[in-house]
């Protein structure tokens, strides 16, 4: 990672904050389905605070994260505003983890 030109969880972290700050004021939350979220860093930064993230993956690496199979992750439909895949999109079912997420964004 040290070789590469950006974090791309550091460029995500900043664009969410920029979409917290958009629902903010509208008088609404944001919430993010982070989907193969390693160690929820995006959870985990202190720029989203006002953002509810649901971290989902494979191993639960800590209290932040859900254990759980991209494809089938414990969210009810229609419950959040944005999905993240950085760099999770490797399973050999990474239509199946699209499809997830297109089932628990909500419409818009």
């Amino acid at each position: 990672m040290e070789a590469w030109p950006a974090n791309p969880v550091e460029l995500i972290i900043k664009r969410l904050g920029r979409l917290e700050r958009k629902a903010a004021g509208k008088g609404r939350g944001c919430s993010v389905a982070d989907f193969g979220c390693g160690d929820a860093a995006i959870a985990r930064s202190p720029l989203l605070s006002g953002t509810v993230v649901h971290s989902f993956d494979v191993v639960a690496r800590n209290d932040w994260v859900t254990a759980a199979d991209m494809a089938a992750v414990p969210l009810p439909e229609a419950s959040v505003d944005t999905a993240v895949f950085s760099l999770s999109l490797m399973g050999t079912n990474w239509l199946d983890f699209i499809c997830e997420a297109h089932r628990v964004l909500r419409p818009g």
